[in-house]
Order: C-alpha cells, then structure tokens, then sequence
C-alpha cells in the first residue's frame, strides 16, 4: 500500500472495497500539452500515481467481467470483485500486513472475478431504506461486515448466489482475533447452479478489551479445484452502546455459606428513549446461586431477566469557544488532490456518510455541510436546516447541532468552492475536514472568504475546530455567527468578534446529563468452592447486537 492511498472505514462501511495498482503507472498522455508543468507537445506517456491509475484498473476488470457476463448487476460485479480478491497484502512499511480498512476485501485479479463462485448483491430499495435505519445496516447483503460499534456480540446474515453454473460444495474456513470468534451456520453447504444460501454469521468479543479496532475474515473454500476461495472482511470496534450497562460483585472472593453483593444497571445516554432487556445468569447455580433481587424480575432457573423502558439523556453543554486547534492552521484541500463538491447553488446542503466522531460526548456518522458557512452534527432533518439568516446561539428553532464557522448568506454560485475530506496522519489520528474557499457573500460578492471545520475522528477522541484561510471578510450585511450549538437548541457559544486570518478556535463541551436508569441489587451465594464468573447481557433497541458484561466471584472453603 501507498502511503497516499486513502484509508477506512466510511460511515458504517468498510472502505475501500478493493484495491488496485496505483502507484507510478505507465500511463497514456494528450499529445498535446496543456500547461509548462505537463511537458512537452508530443510526449504520448507518463507515470502518475493515485486513485487516477487504481480507478481505471478496477473498472477494467469489471468491464471484464461484465463481458464474461453479461446478465450481470453492477452489485454481482462489485462482489466478484471483492470476494475473489487475494489479501495478501502490506502496508506502506512493506513488511506489516494491511487490514480491511487499508486494502478493503483485498487486492483484484481478473482471472480470479470472472469466476468467483459466490456473490452477494443487495438491491438498490435496501440501500435506500439502510439511510434511516442505522442499526439494519449491518445486515445489507454486501460482501464485508463492519460494527462501528460492538459491546459484546451480534449476529448478522449473508445471503450467497452460486453464480459458477455448476453444483458447489463450500465449507466454512474463517479468521478471529484472538479471544475472538467468528461463528458461521451452516458450517458447510452444497448449492446448485444459480442457488442461493443464507448464513448466519456471529461475531463474540465479550472476552476483548474495549475501545479497540479488531479484524476478522469469513472464508468460504470451495471442494471444486479452479475455484476462487470467497472472502468476507470483518472489522468491529469494541466500545459501549449509548445503553451503558454495568455488572460488578463485592468481594470478589467469599466462603462458602457466605454472599457477594452484586449489581446491575443500564443507563440510557442517548437522547432517544430506551427498550432494555437485560439477563443475569450464574454459570453454575450450584456453585453460585442467585438470590434476593432488590426488583422484580421474571426467574429463569439460573438467573433472572428485567426489562424496562429508560427516558433520553439531557442535551450536552456547549461550554465555550476558545483559541486554538488542530495546530495545523488551514490547509487547502484541492493541495491534497480533493476535488469540490459538485453543483453547490447559492442555496444547498449536502448530507455525507463520515467516520464516527464524537460531539458533545455523544457519536455521529453523518454531517450536513451548507453554503451558508455552517455545518449540521449528525446532518438534516428537514429543509428548515439551510438557512442563510445566521441565529443567536443557541436558538430551539432549526437548524439545531449548529457548527458555525461562518454562518452567514454565502453565495458560491458565484464563485469559489465547497469541500469535504477525510484526512489522517502516520500517527494514527484521522479527521473530517469540511472547507468553504474564496466563497462570495451573497448581497454585493465583494466580501470572499475561506475557513475550514475540522472535525477529529479518533477513536475516543473529542476535538472540533474552527481553521481560518488567508481571505477572511465580515459576512454578509444580514449578519454574522461563529459559535455552536447543542442538539435541542438548548445551550450555545458565540464569538463575539470577527475571525482572524489565520486564527484557530476550539468548541469546548460537556457531555449529556444521563437519561433513565435501571438497577437491580442481588446476592451471589456461595455453594462451592470455584471459580465463577456470573453473566449480565443486555439487548436494546438502540444498539447492534447484545451488549455483556461480567462480574467474577472466588468462592473459597469455609
């Protein structure tokens, strides 16, 4: 891999899918120069580099597969692509091995895509509804699985089409992170000839650390020799639901005859309301035995089970807007090979899948960008979010989650650019970047002015801030915000003065008072001497999967 190379994930996806050659490729040129720094009338060929060279290979060989195939979907021909894909792979260090989100599935072959055996292809309907449904879209049919966020295990399905026009046997061949698993029913499965299979997949990291990044793969080895092995990437990031759940005993260790003092809470930290239903089991009732919970609960012999509904969490606090940011300053995106943002008329919002971010303590994986000179955390609601008259923050009315860099009526219809980027370091820090460059106010377009939003993406990191560029006027003569906002529109910051050239401001929060809760005491009684480790699971409707935690209790003799 290049170091260029663009890096993963997007919103709740693996990216890239594939990867391709892309670095100094020999490559056709006009005869025809251009420009002093393109060369000389007449040169027919040159080496470039970038997504320019990687692009026109992987569509090359789609374009071969759709010839060998003709019936095809453009979705049948992106997963021959990918599940056909080799992994072997390295990073730009040329000795570490890449992982999904640097190489996707893996790097194409043509010879291996025209006949992958499998695909999976989803419809263009499912796409559509997977943009409001943010918890269903781990289970669109697309060759990758990825969970954003993971607090324990879920489960997710696949559906295969044997597309080789013979029968096909697959066995089951998959890769786990250690103290992992990667679990697929049917383990092995015969298919005839345009057949299809659904596999149930899950993935368990309930014995991982968390707030960590984690890869996996699902195999699928054929029995027919000249057939591609299929390859699934997973990828999983091991952090807490906006559900919290806890789960502890004290003491850890007690004898026989004695109790533990247990507990479990849910705590809801979203601002939307809470389904919950969590179980506490015992191992081994025998050993360890449940006993005298402080609330009702429905017995289920090892255990107990308590469902509740958990009111939303209070809004963050926008604290303030202080000097200081990324310490980068601005840094032009069309440097970096960006390109704008296509058709932005004097009034247009664009909504984008992003990387998770966190603001105001609570995580998105969208961002509205607007001409106006301000972007919207988590991005629209309605079309009252475009406004071209700035608001005193904060202000309940839409558009609410404001980040005013510039809120102003900006009119880049008439000049000037808009764009969106995610940028990353050799660190391992990463970064939405939005700019508004040589963008004209709308009255006059005699004030032009250039600024950039940079929002971090590292995980577990909060960090928004301001960038000004080297052209900076006053705004529109309808007014001028710089400041933010939280989500309800309840709790704002305003700069009171014009932005600098040059100048960096920071957006300083506190996180949401949390909403409802839900707790149950209970005893752990010592029966025999072992080691026991009691289970609490939760699932919700507000997160992927079942969220678990455990509480460990030593029984010693007596």
């Amino acid at each position: 891999m290049t170091a260029f190379s663009s890096r993963g994930p997007l919103g709740d996806f693996i990216k890239p899918d594939v990867t391709a050659p892309g670095n100094q490729i020999f490559a056709g040129k006009t005869p025809r120069s251009v420009s002093v720094a393109s060369g000389p009338d007449g040169t027919l060929f040159q080496a470039i580099s970038g997504t320019s060279m990687s692009s026109p290979h992987s569509a090359g060989v789609s374009a071969l597969v759709k010839a060998a195939h003709p019936s095809w979907t453009p979705g049948e021909i992106k997963s021959s692509l990918m599940t056909s894909s080799l992994q072997r792979v390295l990073k730009e260090d040329g000795a570490t091995k890449a992982d999904p989100f640097d190489r996707g599935a893996g790097t194409i072959r043509a010879s291996r895509a025209i006949k992958p055996g499998l695909v999976f292809e989803e419809t263009a309907g499912d796409y559509y509804a997977a943009a409001t449904d943010v918890l269903g879209r781990i289970d669109l049919n697309v060759p990758s699985i990825n969970a954003p966020v993971m607090s324990g295990r879920f489960t997710t399905t696949r559906t295969a089409r044997n597309m080789s026009g013979q029968t096909q046997t697959y066995s089951v061949k998959n890769k786990a992170p250690n103290k992992a698993s990667i679990k697929v029913t049917p383990h092995e499965f015969t298919l005839a000839p345009g057949a299809t299979q659904e596999l149930e997949i899950v993935v368990n990291g309930e014995r991982l650390k968390r707030n960590k990044q984690y890869f996996g793969q699902v195999g699928l080895d054929p029995a027919a020799q000249g057939q591609p092995d299929v390859v699934l990437p997973v990828a999983f990031f091991t952090r807490e639901s906006d559900v919290d759940l806890t789960h502890n005993c004290s003491p850890g260790s007690v004898p026989v005859g004695s109790n533990a003092d247990c507990q479990v809470s849910a705590t809801n930290f979203s601002p939307t309301e809470a389904a919950v239903d969590i179980t506490v089991k015992s191992p081994d009732p025998s050993g360890l035995a449940i006993r005298n919970e402080s609330e009702p609960v429905t017995d289920l012999g090892k255990g107990f089970r308590k469902s509740a509904r958990l009111s939303g969490a209070i809004a963050p606090e926008i604290d303030a807007i202080t000097p200081g940011g990324t310490g980068f300053g601005y840094v032009p995106l069309a440097a970096l090979g960006a390109a704008p943002l296509p058709d932005p008329g004097d009034e247009t919002l664009y909504d984008l899948e992003v990387s998770p971010y966190l603001y105001g303590s609570e995580t998105y994986d969208t961002i509205a960008i607007t001409t106006n000179g301000y972007a919207i955390a988590g991005g629209s609601v309605s079309s009252a979010d475009l406004d071209f008259i700035p608001q005193t923050l904060p202000d309940p009315a839409a558009p609410n989650n404001v980040l005013a860099a510039f809120w102003t009526d900006l009119d880049p219809s008439a000049g000037g650019n808009l764009y969106a980027a995610e940028l990353g370091d050799d660190t391992g820090r990463s970064w939405i970047v939005l700019e508004w460059e040589k963008v004209p106010d709308f009255t006059d377009h005699a004030d032009i002015s250039t600024f950039q939003i940079w929002v971090e993406t590292t995980p577990g990191t909060e960090a928004i801030s301001y960038e000004y560029g080297p052209v900076v006027g006053d705004g529109d003569p309808i007014g001028l915000t710089v400041g933010a906002e939280n989500r309800d529109g309840t709790s704002g910051v305003m700069l009171d003065r014009l932005p600098l050239e040059g100048e960096e401001f920071s957006i300083e929060t506190s996180p949401p008072i949390p909403g409802g809760s839900v707790t149950v005491a209970y005893d752990a009684h010592a029966k025999r001497v072992g080691r026991y480790r009691l289970s609490a699971r939760m699932q919700s409707n507000l997160a992927i999967g079942t969220t678990t935690d455990f509480a460990r209790v030593r029984v010693t003799a007596p």
